[in-house]
Formats: C-alpha cells, sequence, structure tokens
C-alpha cells in the first residue's frame, strides 16, 4: 500500500532531510505503471481517501510535523539554551525535451525560463534561475504541487491516456539557524543599529529532498506515438538511457570505468542527479512495473535497471 511504502521507504528519508541531510526519492518505469500516482505529482484531490494519497503529500505533512515539534521544544528549553528557526521553499521543475521549464511560473512564461544547472567549488549540485517561494504550511507547499502539476506536458498515447510526456522534479528546500540566547540579543542590537529586522546570526544548515518523478521508458512499436508524441518518446528514452549508464558506470565491478569520466553531463536529468547518485545523498529508487503479462518484458528491464541501481555505494 501507499501508507505502507512510504512507512518503509521514504519516513526516513524525511528523517534525514530535516536532520540536514541531502535526500531523493525517484521513479522508476514503463509508461502506466502509476510512477505519477504512486509520487502524488498528479494535481492533488483533496477528496481522495488516506491511502492513495502519494510519497509527496505525505512527506510534506510529516516535515511540517517534525518542524512544529522542534519549535515546541525550543520552547520549552532553558533560555540559554539554542533556537532554532525553520524555513522551507518549493521548487517544481520539468525537463520535457531536454528543455527545463519553470512549473511555478505563468504558463506564458514557463517554457522561457533560464534555467542552469552548476557545480561550485566543492562540487556540489545546483539549479540557477528556478523560481523558490518559501511556504509556511503544507497548505502552501499543496497548493504549489497542485499548480505545476495542472500544466505539466502530459498527452495520450497508445499505453496511457495521460502519459507524462517529461521528467518532473519537486524540490524542498530546509534552512535551519541554529542561533544561542547571546547570538540573539547581539542580532537584535545589530539589527536596531541597522535599522533593519532581518539580520541572523548563527549556525545555518540547508538541505534538499528532490522528489522525482521520471517519464515512462516507452517502445515506439507500443505507443504508436507520432509527430511530437514520438520526438518526446525518443527525448525520454535517450534521457533514460544515459541514467541507466551512469548506474552501469557507477556499479561496474570490474572497473572499466575506473579511468573515465561518468557520463553525467551527457543529459540534463544524469547532470541534475549527479549528487543523488555519487554524492552524499540519500536517495531511494521505486521501481514500478505493471501486472499485464503484456508487459513482463518491461517490467524485467525495470527490476534489473533497480537491481544495480541497488549497488551503488
Amino acid at each position: 500500500t501507499q501508507e505502507s511504502l512510504y512507512k518503509h521507504e521514504v519516513s526516513p528519508l524525511v528523517d534525514a532531510f530535516v536532520e540536514g541531510f541531502n535526500a531523493t526519492l525517484f521513479a522508476y518505469g514503463q509508461t502506466g505503471s502509476g510512477k505519477t500516482f504512486t509520487m502524488g505529482t498528479s494535481v492533488p484531490d483533496i477528496s481522495s481517501p488516506a491511502k492513495r494519497i502519494g510519497m509527496i503529500p505525505r512527506a510534506i505533512h510529516q516535515i511540517f510535523n517534525m518542524i512544529q515539534s522542534l519549535r515546541d521544544k525550543d520552547q520549552q528549553s532553558p533560555l540559554d539554551s539554542p533556537t532554532s528557526s525553520y524555513t522551507v521553499k518549493v521548487s517544481f521543475l520539468e525537463l520535457h525535451n531536454e528543455e527545463w521549464v519553470d512549473l511555478l511560473k505563468e504558463p506564458s512564461l514557463a517554457h522561457a525560463s533560464r534555467i542552469s544547472i552548476r557545480e561550485d567549488k566543492e562540487g556540489r549540485i545546483s539549479i540557477h534561475g528556478a523560481t523558490n517561494v518559501v511556504v509556511a504550511s503544507p497548505e502552501a507547499a499543496l497548493a504549489l504541487l497542485a499548480k505545476g502539476s495542472k500544466i505539466r506536458s502530459t498527452a495520450a498515447t497508445g499505453m496511457n491516456e495521460t502519459s507524462s510526456r517529461s521528467h518532473a522534479i519537486f524540490s524542498l528546500t530546509l534552512i535551519t539557524t541554529q542561533v544561542t540566547n547571546q547570538q540573539q540579543q547581539w542580532s537584535r542590537s545589530l539589527q536596531k543599529q541597522a535599522g533593519t529586522g532581518n539580520t541572523t546570526i548563527g549556525l545555518t544548515i540547508s538541505s534538499k529532498f528532490h522528489f522525482v518523478d521520471l517519464a515512462g521508458s516507452e517502445r515506439l512499436k507500443r505507443t504508436q506515438n507520432t509527430g511530437d508524441r514520438k520526438a518526446e518518446g525518443i527525448s525520454i528514452n535517450q534521457g533514460l538511457l544515459v541514467l541507466g549508464r551512469v548506474i552501469n558506470c557507477l556499479t561496474d565491478s570490474k572497473n572499466t570505468c575506473a579511468d573515465a569520466v561518468v557520463p553525467y553531463r551527457d543529459s540534463k536529468l544524469t547532470r541534475f542527479l549527479q549528487d543523488s547518485l555519487g554524492g552524499n545523498s540519500k536517495t531511494v529508487m521505486l521501481a514500478c512495473v505493471s501486472a499485464l503479462e503484456t508487459d513482463l518484458p518491461e517490467t524485467i528491464n525495470t527490476l534489473r535497471y533497480a537491481s544495480r541501481a541497488r549497488g551503488i555505494q
């Protein structure tokens, strides 16, 4: 069930995220295998039974519940004990035909976004140019999820009436600032002198949680796609092929890639997932499969894919 999957696989990632670790959850599988349903990146329906709620809405509620518990704990601590402030930011992107689309912008501006992937001196990957919205409640975060989901690229194919035509990446950033009572007094003094009210002094920890709903792998003979749908399918398969090569390289026991560069840069998808696959992120991959006998070859490929990914250290 969704609840059992979340409890055993995703909830520990949320715990690590609130503690300051980077986390990634991504779903892989053929088109129509239930990735979007499992992740919860479709337009949220508040009337849906609790057992049908996806991973993202569940994680959002757990994150804000944990933050509220930490705030309550701070209020009960002695005055000289360190306290923390928490800021949550949301971004929502899709990778459509190898072009970034900002799903939190107005539809007319979403495709015109100048989004780029950059690597800092310490090798950390970051997205520049994407809209980041500060949210103070789970309802605000879910509203942004719904807003982006409505303009995500979908279309009917021979295998799926509402097939996702892009990779969707819903990201949460948690900024935790820890300050002591003495630092708070110093900060207020600086604010008074500067005439501002937003000076913050203390240890700052930033952690990110990426929820990646990958577009499904497709066989053109089965989807019967033509025109734009065919071009989208080819782009999707190319990105997933590069992801497979990266995973194979990272898990190659014969070390044939030891003297070669892992091909992260061959695709914007793998470039974005570089930290999640080869960095210090805590990552879980959900392998989604179909129950149909006709989908058996794709089911076997998905399980092989997941088996290789499991070997990444």
